[in-house]
């Protein structure tokens, strides 16, 4: 297995548990106020603001992660989102403020409500995240049984080459040797004709 599959099996096994990390996170966030509130008790401010940052980090840590991925349709998708989330903090209370009797019975669960939804929230993009980056392993699977399947439908091929090129060296080695046996037969020629011709020149001294 060459070094960069290695480095993106390796890659892939990071992001998962980047993912895996992020639902678990989530779940904890919707599970605390549950738990709190059943004992009668309330979720602390700096709970919930080290919360929020914890969100916000993770969140944006998995959207880099996957960012290269992603084609430009789905990266403006969520750069629009994003930039709604920032709309949505700004001019929301403005619109609370507009409704008292809205505001005032949100007001006492506004931390639970708000650690639910980043609960919410770091679960749907770890859940998002871990199947998208899946189907990606997945078609890259896909590939790899194609190249093996081609491997394999090329393989006849190259033993029908190695064959064919065993029969030529075959042939040429045949042929190497009939050459190498008519050398053979021309020197016994040869030698033939220097002894007749010695002979002759011995009978033309006689006469």
């Amino acid at each position: 297995m060459s070094v960069n599959k290695e480095s993106d099996i390796n890659l892939d096994k990071a992001y998962r548990l980047n993912d895996t990390i992020i639902v678990f996170v989530g779940l904890g966030m919707i599970g605390i106020p549950i738990i709190t509130n059943f004992f009668g008790g309330t979720v602390p401010n700096e709970f919930l603001f080290g919360a929020t940052v914890s969100s916000f980090l993770l969140a944006l840590s998995d959207g880099i992660l996957i960012a290269e991925r992603m084609n430009k349709f789905i990266l403006w998708f969520y750069g629009l989102s994003f930039i709604g989330g920032i709309l949505s903090v700004i001019y929301l209370p403005v619109v609370l403020n507009m409704f008292p009797r809205l505001l005032e019975i949100l007001n006492p669960m506004s931390a639970d409500l708000t650690l639910m939804a980043l609960g919410f929230v770091l679960m749907v993009v770890g859940v998002r995240s871990f199947t998208y980056k899946l189907s990606t392993v997945k078609e890259l699977r896909t590939e790899f049984t194609s190249l093996v399947q081609q491997v394999k439908d090329l393989y006849p091929q190259l033993e029908e080459a190695r064959n064919s090129n065993e029969k030529l060296a075959k042939s040429i080695a045949e042929k190497n040797e009939q050459i190498n046996k008519f050398g053979s037969q021309l020197k016994d020629l040869e030698k033939e004709y220097n002894q007749l011709k010695s002979e002759n020149e011995k009978l033309k001294v006689y006469k």
